[in-house]
């Protein structure tokens, strides 16, 4: 029997009303509205050194000055993401950006506004970066994934899925030990898909499809095996384990509620359930679930929804994208009850 390690889950004080988008070598990106902040520490005392501006249009600059004017607009970075080439790969509500050498570049080539979820952005060993389209797509038309290729700000169709094969993407996600790219998709019947190509979606292999247990946003590999929490909305949820080699499937445990963004530091992979409200969840509450080796999901914290209706976002875990994985894995809050826009730090307490 292998014993899951014990957790620490702590308040970051220093970073309240920040977010935390990017760690690396190099140290952290945080967010405050529409700022992108470079600092090397997070604890005090921090030096903050702006790195830019999000431009937006005069009403979402005058609602965004407020907390529940930016949660309406979700006027608020869902990527940030440091190229090979030292570039910034930005989303920002539905615009997607480059920064490069002082100057913010709107990427060319989009037929449409959308969204790109939290880590759902992929670099390959090139620094090619792909994306697909998330919105509302009520009339299920033909749905594309995009890339960046590096040192370019126009982006390419790479992959289109014909009018009614899916809702929208969910994820884009790069493997990087076999050097694959994965795709998740929602939301109904078989639009519920996890897909994967090794071409650059020249071709793409459905790995799964067809029912709310194969409904996920995002995934976190390991050696030989892919983990993803559901994102049912009717279902029950639970976290499944994946062999990437025969395609074997094993369900993990549940969880309380849909999950998702996860992340994997070291053998331990954490997963974020979201305070939607839906049917399949019996408490409105967000938590984060822990799974190493081959333990069963641990769920080392849990945060109620707030106040606010979902028009002003559900209760959302988001983690810090990037390498670094120290000081821990570190988790921004929003949504929920005297949490919102707090950041917290988990770490072994092993």
């Amino acid at each position: 029997m292998v014993h899951p390690p014990a957790w620490s889950v702590e308040e970051v004080a220093a970073l309240r009303g920040f977010t935390v988008e990017w760690a690396d070598g190099d140290g952290y990106l945080v967010s405050r509205r529409a700022q992108l902040f470079h600092t090397a520490a997070l604890r005090p005392p921090r030096q903050d050194e702006r790195v830019l501006i999000f431009p937006r249009a005069l009403p979402a600059r005058l609602l965004g000055q407020y907390r529940l004017g930016q949660r309406l607009l979700r006027s608020l970075f869902y990527n940030v993401v440091r190229l090979p080439s030292g570039d910034l790969f930005l989303t920002f509500a539905k615009q997607i950006a480059l920064y490069r050498h002082g100057t913010l570049m709107p990427v060319s080539g989009l037929r449409r506004p959308f969204r790109v979820l939290r880590g759902g952005a992929a670099v390959d060993r090139e620094g090619n970066v792909y994306f697909g389209e998330y919105h509302s797509n009520e009339e299920r038309e033909e749905v594309r994934i995009y890339c960046l290729p590096a040192g370019t700000s126009k982006a390419e169709v790479a992959h289109t899925f014909p009018a009614g094969h899916v809702r929208h993407v969910h994820g884009v996600f790069w493997e990087a030990r076999r050097e694959r790219l994965w795709c998740t998709s929602g939301d109904r019947g078989r639009e519920n898909r996890i897909c994967v190509t090794d071409d650059g979606f020249r071709t793409l292999t459905e790995v799964g499809a067809g029912d709310e247990s194969w409904r996920c946003v995002g995934l976190s590999f390991g050696p030989t095996e892919l983990l993803y929490g559901t994102d049912a909305e009717f279902e029950p949820n639970n976290l499944y384990c994946l062999d990437m080699s025969t395609g074997a499937r094993t369900c993990l445990g549940p969880v309380d509620g849909p999950v998702y963004y996860a992340i994997r530091r070291g053998n331990a992979h954490f997963f974020g359930t979201t305070a939607e409200g839906c049917p399949s969840q019996a408490i409105n509450a967000a938590s984060i679930w822990c799974v190493t080796g081959e333990a069963k999901p641990v769920r080392l914290v849990t945060y109620r929804k707030d106040v606010w209706p979902n028009a002003f976002m559900y209760g959302t875990l988001h983690f810090a994208l990037g390498p670094q994985e120290s000081p821990g894995v570190l988790c921004s809050l929003h949504g929920l009850a005297n949490q919102d826009e707090r950041t917290i730090l988990i770490r072994s307490a092993g």
